[in-house]
């Protein structure tokens, strides 16, 4: 058995992954890497002869005899850039990964200290809500103010939802996740510094 993190090219796919008769993909990390993001299921793997294999879960995946040697490539999504997994191949049938009754959580920062935005968010800003994401949690500097939250719904549409956080009460602030696509925080001036960070199973 073999296992090893391999992180999403700008195209959001892993070009190579991995040779044996069956592999499982775990959304993981490497130790200590706070700032990567583990990957998000569903996920396709694409066989060297051309076959699709949707991946849901962390299960086991036996290939054909003529593909065991030939690698497979990953498709993780256009806006999966950067996101890592745990790629996990083995040479025995009896080695198929099964996966535990609990998922692991993982804090992730998905933004470093930066201005907040001012404008109506347009496209992939903010950062995404995944399956399995639980809470986001908001570290504020520079000078506190109040923000707006937008979130983006699973059609791409970003609706402002009329709700403030005001960091002058307190410049730490964690909610659950009620969000379908991804979440923006809105600020009156960039003086307002935000660090974000998310709590989300995986595997």
């Amino acid at each position: 058995m073999k296992s090893q993190f391999l992180i999403a090219d700008s195209s959001g796919n892993i070009p190579r992954a991995g040779e044996g008769c069956g592999f499982a993909l775990l959304p993981g990390r490497a130790a200590g890497a706070r700032t990567v993001r583990p990957g998000s299921f569903p996920v396709a793997v694409i066989t060297k002869s051309g076959k699709r294999i949707e991946v849901t879960g962390p299960h086991a995946y036996y290939l054909a005899e003529e593909e065991r040697r030939a690698g497979f490539k990953i498709e993780c999504g256009s806006d999966a850039a950067g996101e890592s997994w745990n790629v996990v191949t083995f040479d025995d049938p009896t080695e198929g990964v099964r996966s535990g009754a609990a998922r692991p959580r993982l804090t992730t920062r998905v933004q470093s200290a930066t201005a907040a935005p001012t404008i109506v968010p347009v496209g992939a800003v903010g950062f995404k809500v995944r399956p399995g994401t639980q809470t986001w949690t908001v570290f504020a500097g520079g000078t506190l103010q109040v923000a707006r939250i937008w979130v983006q719904d699973l059609d791409g549409t970003w609706i402002d939802t009329l709700e403030d956080v005001d960091f002058t009460v307190t410049p730490v602030v964690t909610r659950l996740v009620d969000a379908t696509g991804r979440v923006y925080l809105r600020s009156a001036a960039a003086t307002l510094t935000l660090a974000i960070d998310v709590t989300e199973e995986v595997g």
